[in-house]
């Protein structure tokens, strides 16, 4: 009889027929018989070193098992799905102790291409006799990856999708997140203030081409909807944002609370972020704008307060300035 683990855990994973697998199956299948299921089976272990891999998975991504087993899925093999909409999900799925399955949509940015699969998080049984590659992890997580049609996510009848909008950055940003910070300060200043603009002018469209009545009603531009900067920069993997709603014609300001996914002193770094708030608020709004650190808040601590307000009629393009203390 199943334990009360399995009950709360079944129906867990899910082929592409619609047929069930249940955990204890799987758990004690050879090689062989991973090799043979229908959809991509992953175990990781609760960092997300990839313990076993199978043929299905393979095909979809065109890497070997031999060239990824043992290395970390979200550094080494996977690098785009090291966002808050799959890696945020992996992480809170791991600490929840309660929480026995977790399914989503994502989209895999291939060097052949874009696939959208169904991606489904369950946490292994105590015993499990699979051909892992390292017997004694203590948390093994199974992971299904379902194919299903490629759809132009956040695209509209005008064609406006992040990918789209960013043009050649766009299929590279995913992969190059992890290196950001070193690559604005390498562009220097002004690279990283021009790369924060262009980016924030690309998230504005994809906002503006989203929006529905519900996110215009009282006269609120779409840029400043509740959530709607938020969602986008979490879909790419740029962190996440917090903006108080603002009347813009009353207050002219609006405070955001910015978390970027990673950590860094790089004054470049600020300055991408600050010209992506101000470019993305400002292109809603038409109007240019500029951000700048609230009173006592500092680039290197995070969460980071800021304020956009409209840019001086002299500023050339919106930059990041420091508060006076």
């Amino acid at each position: 009889m199943s334990s009360g683990f399995f009950r709360a855990a079944q129906p867990a994973m899910v082929s592409e027929d619609g047929t069930l697998d249940a955990v204890e199956r799987l758990a004690t299948m050879s090689k062989a018989e991973v090799d043979d299921l229908p959809y991509g089976f992953v175990v990781l272990d609760e960092v997300g070193t990839i313990l076993l891999y199978n043929r299905y998975e393979s095909s979809l991504s065109r890497l070997a098992p031999e060239r990824v087993v043992g290395k970390n899925w979200f550094k080494e093999v996977a690098p785009c799905t090291r966002v808050e909409a799959f890696y945020g999900r992996f992480r809170a799925f791991v600490q929840d102790e309660a929480r026995l399955s977790e399914s989503f949509r994502f989209r895999f940015h291939f060097m052949h291409g874009l696939q959208d699969v169904a991606v489904q998080f369950v946490k292994a049984p105590p015993v499990v006799a699979l051909p892992l590659v390292q017997e004694g992890t203590a948390a093994r997580i199974f992971m299904t990856v379902v194919r299903r049609p490629a759809v132009e996510a956040g695209a509209n009848r005008d064609g406006h999708d992040l990918q789209t909008s960013l043009g050649t950055i766009g299929g590279l940003l995913p992969v190059l997140l992890d290196a950001l910070p070193a690559l604005l300060e390498r562009l220097g200043p002004r690279g990283a203030v021009e790369l924060g603009e262009h980016v924030g002018r690309a998230m504005a469209l994809v906002i503006e081409s989203e929006a529905d009545a519900h996110a215009r009603e009282g006269g609120r531009a779409p840029v400043l909807a509740p959530g709607a900067l938020d969602g986008v920069l979490a879909r790419v993997g740029l962190g996440r944002v917090a903006i108080e709603a603002a009347a813009w014609s009353e207050q002219k300001r609006v405070h955001c609370e910015l978390r970027p996914p990673f950590e860094s002193e790089a004054a470049e770094t600020a300055l991408f972020y600050g010209a992506l708030l101000a470019a993305a608020i400002g292109s809603g709004l038409g109007e240019p704008c500029q951000a700048s650190f609230v009173e006592n808040s500092k680039p290197h601590e995070v969460p980071w307060i800021l304020d956009v307000c409209p840019a001086p009629p002299v500023e050339r393009r919106s930059e990041l300035t420091s508060s006076p203390s």
